[in-house]
């Protein structure tokens, strides 16, 4: 369809401009590369070349070389493919055109392996890790700083592998450290500066956590790190503990996407049938046994998964579904697990929870919001419930059901910043076009009020713990090597260390029991990674909540090793009554 659609704009002639028609000649080369056409397509890049001529358009004729020199690699004939592609990147450099220098220099690397010239690739590699990050760092915006970010992914990508291998002169133990310490340049960057504060710069960043700062200064005993890297052709995995650590590799987003995006709407979709238990037994084997069969031994000897995933895998949880004793591969069972959005991120918000240790022996102060549907709807009667059963149980709740003051800072009078856990049932609407503006809605159909995540990342907040009960408040857009942006991101970088999502849209009263097991084992002096845990077996062993839809969709993102000390009322609360 995309060859059909570039020839009929060609067919229309000298009537639209030449940098059109050259796009078009583009265009059609792309979709018959990806037809396994290679001839055809550097036919049409040959006519659209010719077309440029002298133009002054130099995008256009940087990128034509740049695809003229990915089809000859393809072709095997990676010493003519340098040609273009060098001639290509000293313009690109010339003119300042950055992302056009990284891609090309990605595609001289490639051509370097080919000709089996490894330490070639390196540099031209690690010459576009400099180029890379002096674009991102150019913004001060950090939504361009998100887009540039992500434009390191083929860069990154096919550095890592090649690091795993090269040099020889290195240990592979060592090969397996500098790759590692070399990704975590690329992982939620944007993330841990807005976390920093409005307006930091590139250079007053904290440096990227390394492994062994990892091993000694943040990761605690019985901690498995599993940091996920997903690229088009290939998943990297760092499986880290206290004391070791292991690189794999696996199938990439090709190959995985489809997968993932099944199993996740298996997941999502309550059923009864006779099978679907022994279907989700099934499913979970498969992802189990494709993406962890070579790390079991390390999730055996852990007690807690902390797990930074990439890409489509933000989308789903992994390992939820209870295996048989004698199921193998080792699946994750009833340990806790955390998602992270990197390494880096984890060390910046262990450093921050030291300084709200001082308060951590009073009773936290609690404020319950609910709130409605959409546009300022009628209250969610299950956000009622959950509020109202909050402040008959604990002490030091704020209740509010109508927010009619300035959106993002302040709720009936109360400010966001005096409490220490934050529980806001209501309304949510992902935009994963503007991620930002991802939104939470309050108020009443007379005086709406919207709390958007953008809004949320410019505050400073005191608290430990945002529990965002409402549907799909976990979502966002993906960004590869940013991470999952909204709701979840915007409490994280106002610098709440913890924060309680859902994947998807979750029933009304499954939240509501789900929610109250969660408070009870904070109650019980659990950390809120084993609160949310048990809370989750728990409604696993009901059988109207069994299914992983009731469940599974609820995830903890950020430090989940974080207590609040939360007063019981006196008298009886029963939790599992709605």
């Amino acid at each position: 369809e995309a060859a059909t659609l570039a020839r009929r704009s060609l067919a229309i002639g000298s009537d639209i401009p030449v940098s059109i028609r050259v796009r078009s000649w583009l265009e059609l080369s792309r979709a018959l590369a990806a037809q396994d056409s290679s001839r055809a397509a550097l036919a049409a890049l040959s006519a659209g070349r010719y077309l440029l001529g002298d133009s002054p358009n130099s995008h256009l004729g940087i990128e034509l070389d740049l695809e003229r020199g990915g089809l000859l690699v393809a072709q095997h004939r990676p010493a003519t493919a340098l040609g273009y592609l060098r001639t290509a990147s000293r313009r690109a450099a010339n003119q300042g055109l950055a992302g056009y220098q990284v891609r090309l220099l990605v595609e001289q690397a490639r051509a370097w392996r080919a000709l089996a010239r490894p330490d070639s690739a390196l540099a031209c590699l690690h010459n576009g890790v400099v180029v890379w990050e002096q674009d991102r760092d150019v913004p001060l915006d950090l939504e361009w700083r998100e887009r540039r970010g992500a434009a390191g992914r083929a860069l990154f990508h096919e550095l890592a592998p090649l690091l795993l291998e090269h040099p020889r002169s290195l240990a592979p133990s060592q090969r397996v450290a500098v790759a590692f310490d070399l990704m975590q340049r690329y992982k939620a960057r944007t993330l841990g500066e807005r976390m920093r504060g409005p307006g930091a710069a590139a250079n007053t960043m904290q440096r990227p956590v390394d492994l062994r700062s990892l091993q000694e200064r943040v990761l605690r005993p019985g901690e498995l790190l599993l940091d996920c890297y997903l690229g088009r052709d290939a998943l990297l995995v760092f499986a880290v503990t206290q004391d070791s650590l292991r690189a794999i590799q696996l199938s990439g987003e090709r190959d995985l996407a489809s997968r993932f995006d099944l199993y996740r709407q298996l997941l999502a979709t309550p059923s009864t049938g006779p099978d679907q238990t022994d279907i989700l037994a099934a499913a979970s084997r498969s992802i189990c046994r494709l993406l962890w069969s070579e790390v079991d031994d390390l999730i055996a000897a852990s007690e807690t998964i902390l797990w930074s995933p990439d890409g489509v895998l933000n989308l789903v949880p992994v390992g939820e579904i209870p295996q048989p004793a004698s199921a193998t591969p080792t699946h994750f069972g009833d340990r806790p697990r955390i998602r992270v959005p990197s390494a880096s991120v984890l060390a910046q918000l262990r450093s921050a929870a030291a300084g709200l240790t001082a308060a951590a022996n009073r009773p936290a102060r609690i404020l319950a919001i609910a709130g409605g549907g959409a546009a300022g709807t009628d209250l969610l009667p299950g956000a009622q419930s959950e509020v109202s059963w909050l402040s008959r149980r604990f002490l030091q709740v704020e209740v509010s059901t109508d927010p009619t003051a300035a959106p993002g800072v302040v709720f009936g009078g109360l400010e966001l910043a005096e409490f220490d856990v934050l529980h806001l049932a209501a309304h949510a609407v992902v935009d994963d076009q503007r991620p930002w503006n991802s939104s939470l809605h309050f108020g009443t159909p007379e005086a709406p009020v919207e709390l958007t995540a953008g809004a949320v990342a410019d505050l400073d907040l005191g608290a430990r713990l945002a529990v965002l009960a409402s549907c799909e408040s976990g979502g966002g857009e993906v960004l590869s090597g940013e991470g999952v942006l909204g709701l979840t991101s915007g409490f994280l970088s106002a610098g709440v260390p913890t924060v309680l999502a859902t994947l998807w849209p979750v029933d009304d009263r499954a939240t509501a029991l789900l929610i109250r097991h969660f408070y009870e084992g904070l109650a019980s002096g659990h950390t809120a990674a084993r609160a949310l845990r048990d809370a989750q077996i728990a409604l696993r062993h009901e059988p109207a909540t069994a299914h992983p839809f009731y469940w599974a969709g609820f995830i903890l993102v950020g430090d989940g090793t974080t207590t609040v000390p939360l007063a019981k009322r006196h008298g009886t609360v029963w939790p599992w009554i709605v």
